[in-house]
């Protein structure tokens, strides 16, 4: 098997709690962190583009010693439909799939507001307007910075994780966001066994929220930070308590308490109503393939 390439892959959803996941992983001895974690490298096949050559993703992996799995958890890959999925089964030596799902208006309504705290668009921006923005990129075709129609496409999961779990069956498991957050120790043992490592680092881990969407005092400051954290994302994850103790300090200073908009019904209903049609055919599918189902799809 070879030691320079990935094989265990974290894919979808974005806003699902993927960072998390992957901290928890990577915190286990059994397991390899790449330290960047969105690597992205078959990600450019999501638009029909090539990827960098093959000596550039491994040298994420360069330093990994007898882990039995080195993850590479790019939630985009679960977008990329038939070409990027079969790209990875091809390039990749033998490897297990995880996919983490969220209720598709909850993570709607996260994304919009972690678009908003990154600045892409106007903290101001009307939460009506951002949807209907939404809804009339969708007649438009995919481009990798068009957040918009990608906000709304991404809930979709039914478009998406069905042609996965047909390719990779046993090699691949379906967790929910909502499990993890209330029950991560649950989720993480019952991954261990699936993954055949030990389960008692998991049994002793303190489970801290990674990526959360913050709003911020100050703007400037708020950028600046993105830079250093960027920058410095390799060292930072793995220094991992430096990381946690950096980041608490910089929400005691610029995190504003008071961020998230109100949500309306009328916006919340017609976010129920364009995801439902997915919801149904995705909650038949999985029952059809025996696999257990969150509550948002009973």
């Amino acid at each position: 098997m070879s030691r320079d390439l990935p094989n265990l892959i974290i894919i979808g959803a974005h806003k699902a709690a993927t960072t998390s996941l992957y901290t928890y992983l990577a915190g286990h001895s059994e397991i390899y962190g790449s330290g960047k974690k969105e690597l992205d490298y078959f990600t450019p096949l999501r638009y029909k583009k090539q990827p960098d050559p093959i000596e550039d993703y491994k040298k994420y992996f360069a330093d990994r010693k007898n882990e039995k799995y080195a993850i590479d958890a790019s939630p985009a890959y679960m977008y990329g439909g038939k070409l990027l999925r079969d790209k990875m089964i091809e390039v990749l030596p033998p490897h297990k799939v995880i996919v983490i799902l969220r209720e598709p208006v909850d993570r709607f309504l996260s994304n919009y507001n972690w678009l908003r705290a990154k600045l892409f668009i106007k903290p101001d921006e009307d939460l009506k307007i951002f949807i209907q923005k939404c809804i009339e990129e969708m007649k438009y075709p995919l481009q990798d910075n068009n957040f918009y129609r990608r906000s709304i496409e991404e809930g979709m999961y039914n478009d998406f994780v069905p042609e996965w779990v047909d390719a990779y069956d046993k090699e691949i498991k379906i967790i929910y966001f909502e499990k993890l957050i209330t029950n991560p120790k649950a989720i993480m043992v019952d991954l261990a066994k699936w993954l055949q490592i030990d389960d008692t680092p998991f049994l002793n881990m303190e489970f801290v929220t990674e990526n959360k969407t913050v709003f911020v005092k100050n703007k400037l400051v708020h950028s600046a930070a993105l830079f250093l954290n960027n920058s410095f994302e390799v060292f930072l994850r793995r220094n991992h308590q430096l990381k946690v103790k950096l980041r608490n300090l910089y929400y005691k200073v610029n995190q504003e308490e008071k961020n998230n908009k109100i949500i309306d019904g009328e916006s919340k209903e017609l976010l129920y109503s364009t995801y439902k049609e997915s919801n149904k055919r995705l909650s038949n599918y999985l029952k059809s393939r025996s696999i257990q189902l969150s509550d948002w799809l009973n």
